[in-house]
């Protein structure tokens, strides 16, 4: 079970891109203004030279976004120079145990309120275009009540047999206000996003063309913890349960 108190939370220096900002250890703290408009989330275990090409990219293509990366309390040693205490301002980190994906994003927002979007990308990927943010965020500003969910286009690869299934969706801070988390917490890390999805096309959903936000991914498929037998198990109570009062709540709001 996860524990804030755990948790430590550094700011991550990457090539070329260095402010001598201190860390903030203390994850309860409110962040420093200006507060960005949109949280992108990256858990990331094994993998630091994807994860710092990721933030790269983010920090090449736009402006009104921050990237905090989740690393495992026993992964820390792959990560040595994210331990560093100085970095962009953009760019942090938050150590904690190992919990997965889903469990490891709610954390993340849960110690970082105030942003307006929030989103998940993978380690194993990169933005491609330049300005996505603004784009996003003028989309979400037109949602009725500022509630609901973006989809991202993943250089065509979400296209499975001519059906689109959602991946990586941001959602405003509102839509988790009324749905009580940001990835579905019976999950633990495959069907997310997908669930995701599903809410949003129920309710109100938009997605980005290439044009506007377009990723490249990788396809790492080495750094799962959980089975999908596990994952299908928590479907069912899901759609029975969780379901339709999250629509109700969403369609009220």
């Amino acid at each position: 079970r996860f524990d804030e108190a755990d948790a430590v939370r550094l700011l991550v220096p990457v090539d070329g891109v260095a402010g001598g900002i201190p860390c903030r250890e203390d994850v309860r703290a409110p962040r420093k203004e200006p507060m960005r408009n949109i949280l992108v989330m990256c858990p990331t275990r094994g993998r630091e030279a994807r994860a710092r090409e990721l933030a790269r990219s983010l920090v090449d293509t736009s402006t009104d976004v921050d990237m905090c990366c989740y690393i495992d309390n026993d992964d820390k040693h792959t990560y040595p120079a994210w331990n560093e205490r100085r970095g962009n301002e953009r760019l942090f980190c938050m150590y904690g145990p190992r919990v997965g994906p889903v469990s490891s994003m709610n954390a993340i927002v849960r110690a970082n309120p105030g942003y307006d979007l929030y989103g998940m990308l993978p380690d194993d990927s990169v933005l491609l275009v330049p300005g996505w943010d603004k784009a996003m965020f003028d989309t979400a500003k037109g949602f009725p009540g500022y509630v609901g969910v973006v989809d991202v286009q993943h250089e065509g690869r979400i296209e499975d047999g001519g059906v689109w299934w959602t991946d990586t969706p941001f959602v405003t801070s509102e839509w988790i206000k009324r749905v009580g988390w940001f990835a579905c917490p019976r999950f633990s890390h495959w069907c997310w996003p997908i669930i995701t999805g599903a809410i949003g096309a129920a309710t109100t959903m938009v997605r980005l063309p290439a044009d506007k936000m377009n990723v490249h991914h990788h396809r790492d498929w080495n750094n799962a913890q959980t089975s999908e037998e596990s994952e299908r198990q928590s479907l069912w109570p899901f759609l029975v349960e969780d379901f339709p009062r999250i629509l109700a709540r969403l369609k009220a709001a």
